[in-house]
This record gives structure tokens, sequence and C-alpha cells, in this order.
């Protein structure tokens, strides 16, 4: 009975073991019965020759270290095309159009086309809000076209956008910026990351802003993370089932396995890429959440200062929920109460 996946198909451990010996020996094996013991018997075969020959047509291959990264793990490598074209489909959104809408977390859930998406022009500047806005939407399309998302229900949705899109989106610009070799987060056309209120407000102490700025790039920087990696972590860092206790047991039986996938996908890369600090190199990456962690809340804290002293400025709906309801769910609604 096949219990894991062994040289590019799914084997016992029995076969895995079989078809490694005598790939390695360069073993040779002779069949006595017209090589055909797998049609005419139907006892447990003992002839090595089907046997092996039986493992070579259902896909098995010894692989070399000189073997090329693409024809490593072809189920790898399917798995990182279909997450490059998300990303790069989600990007040209994300750089390319704009909206005048101002639609709620659950609007977007329920229809995309609430946002009434418009093709960018030369002459159109969007400002930070508008950036942020379409920062986050491109987030929850990018999350929404896989179908494992699509199967949770729309309460455990709204829990694990408001809380991950942040998390996400800050991830994208952390990535964008290093690529772009720029030492702090910041929009297209040069646009900050904080409205002008925020920069106003801690002019004068702009300790926070420089954190939330340049720390998660400067970690993003001393990992030298490839896209890949980045594209894995993404994955990882979305499908936490811990993210809250409110999700329900499906949603959370979901998360747990596609996190597990994509964690054994950045583990095999890590492998691949250099095997012998494959595991300090998986540790290293995981480190990332924690920064991520620390800049998102440093965000969380300065729009909600922002608010609580100017009480003018108003965020758009998708970005009030984003930036305060998860602080609602971890039971901060002290400090919230005056704002929402």
């Amino acid at each position: 009975m096949a219990t894991s996946r062994n040289y590019g198909v799914l084997s016992c451990f029995a076969c895995k073991m079989f078809f490694y010996r005598s790939s390695k020996n360069n073993l040779i094996y002779k069949c006595r019965n017209i090589n055909q013991c797998f049609q005419n018997y139907n006892s447990p075969i003992k002839c090595r020759a089907c046997r092996f020959r039986k493992c070579q047509k259902v896909g098995m291959k010894l692989l070399t270290l000189k073997t090329s990264l693409p024809d490593l793990d072809n189920d790898l490598n399917i798995l990182f095309a279909d997450l490059e074209i998300r990303d790069s489909s989600n990007h040209s959104i994300f750089l390319n159009f704009y909206s005048m809408e101002d639609p709620s977390l659950v609007d977007v859930l329920n229809n995309a086309n609430t946002m009434h998406l418009i093709k960018r022009t030369p002459e159109v500047r969007s400002d930070t809000q508008e950036w942020s806005l379409m920062l986050s939407f491109s987030k929850i399309s990018y999350f929404m076209s896989f179908t494992f998302i699509n199967e949770l229900s729309l309460a455990d949705k709204l829990i694990l956008f408001t809380a991950n899109i942040l998390r996400t989106g800050t991830m994208a610009r952390a990535m964008k910026s290093v690529l772009e070799k720029r030492s702090i987060l910041i929009f297209p056309n040069e646009e900050n990351i904080f409205p002008v209120e925020m920069n106003t407000m801690f002019e004068n102490s702009d300790v926070l802003v420089h954190q939330i700025a340049l720390r998660i790039v400067a970690k993003f920087a001393e990992l030298r993370m490839d896209r890949r990696e980045y594209l894995l972590l993404k994955m990882i860092d979305f499908c936490n089932s811990a993210i809250s206790d409110k999700l329900s047991y499906h949603a959370k039986n979901i998360l747990s396995f596609h996190q597990k996938v994509y964690s054994s996908a950045l583990l095999q890369h890590c492998q691949f890429t250099n095997s012998r600090t494959a595991p300090t190199r998986f540790t290293e990456l995981l480190s990332v959440f924690n920064t991520i962690h620390k800049t998102v809340n440093n965000m969380r804290f300065s729009c909600m200062m922002v608010q609580c002293f100017v009480p003018n400025f108003k965020f758009k709906k998708l970005m009030r929920e984003v930036y305060f309801n998860d602080w609602k769910e971890k039971g901060n609604t002290v400090a919230l109460e005056k704002l929402l």
C-alpha cells in the first residue's frame, strides 16, 4: 500500500528501498516468464525484473546531484509555476488599475466587481489611501483565486482576511522594495506608505515610523529571499489556522492541510538549493513571521493614533476593517470603542 511520495510517485516503503538499491547498484534482473508476471499471476510477485520494470513504468526516477532543478520534482515546479503566474497577474492588477469605490470587506468577498476597476493612465496619481485600498483588494483577489479558500464559509473568510491582508500586503511591498534595492517600504511613484497626517503627527518622534518602514525590508534583505521562498512563505503565513479561535473546525482543517503542503514545498526547495544547510535555511525563513507580526502591530497602532488625534481623517471602509477589526478580534476593545 502506498504510504508516501518516493522518487516522484506514490509508493510503499518496500518498493522505495527496492528501487533505490536496484538503481544505485545498477543491478540487472532477468524474468523467467517473458516479462509479464504482473499480467499473468495474481499471487504476490517475486520477480525482481518485473517489479523493477513496474517501478520505472509508473514514473520512479532516481535523481543525481547533477540533476537540474526543473527535473528534481515535477510537482514542485508545477506548484511554483502556478504561484508565479498568480502573483504576476495579481501585481498587474495592483499596478495598472485603481478604483473610486469604497466597499467593505463583505462587499468585496461577495462580489469582486463591486470595486469597478478603472485602467490607470499616466495622468492618474493615487495617494496613500488609494494605493492601500488597491493593495488590499489585490491580495484578497489573489487568495480568492484558490479553490480551497472558496470552500470556506463567509464567516471564516472574514476572520481570515481581516487578520491576514495587512500581513500579506506588507510582505509584498517588502519584497518589491528589496528587488528595487530600496531600504524602506514604499508605494509606486514614490508614494509614502503613511498618510500625510501620520508623518505630521510623528515628525518630532519618528522612531515608530522608521521601525515600520525599515525593519521588514531589512529582514527580507538580510535573508536574501528569492521569489519562490517569498511565494511559499506568503501561503504558509496566510494558511495559519491558529490565527483565530473563532475559525470553524472545517476551516482549520483545510488551512492546516494546505499550510503543511506549502511548508513541505519550502523545505524541499531549501534541500534542492543547498541540501547541507536546508534545515537552517528553513528555520531562518520562518523567522520572518516574527518581524512581520511586529511591523503589522506597529502599523495598526500608528493608524489607531491617527484616528484618535485626527478624528476628521477617514479611512476607507476596507482599510478600516483591516487596520482595526483584528484588534477587536483579539480583545483590544477598550482602545477602539471611541474609534469604531
